[in-house]
């Protein structure tokens, strides 16, 4: 994928990624509760799904905006023609 792209916009990405992640268990927990009348036993399994999945999904973005942001491009200095002061020796 183009870097550009991929760093247009992190947190807007995390942000609607955990949104769903959290949201969607905790609305079928709501949802269920309302269809099997267990009043707030589903939406607790619910929730505490949204919060795993919440965890997992922003780890996972996490973990490939770092390997995003660790790649060298383009305009990195070869290690090679890095000097250490040696030349200023003379």
């Amino acid at each position: 994928m183009n870097r550009a792209r991929e760093m247009s916009h992190p947190l807007q990405e995390l942000a609607i990624a955990a949104g769903i992640a959290l949201l969607a268990p905790l609305l079928m927990g709501l949802l269920l509760d309302a269809l099997l009348g267990r009043a707030p036993l589903m939406l607790f399994v619910g929730g505490s799904v949204g919060i795993l999945t919440g965890t997992i999904v922003v780890v996972r973005i996490t973990v490939r905006r770092m390997r995003v942001l660790s790649e060298p491009t383009a305009d990195a200095v070869n290690p090679e023609e890095v000097s250490f002061g040696e030349e200023d020796q003379a």
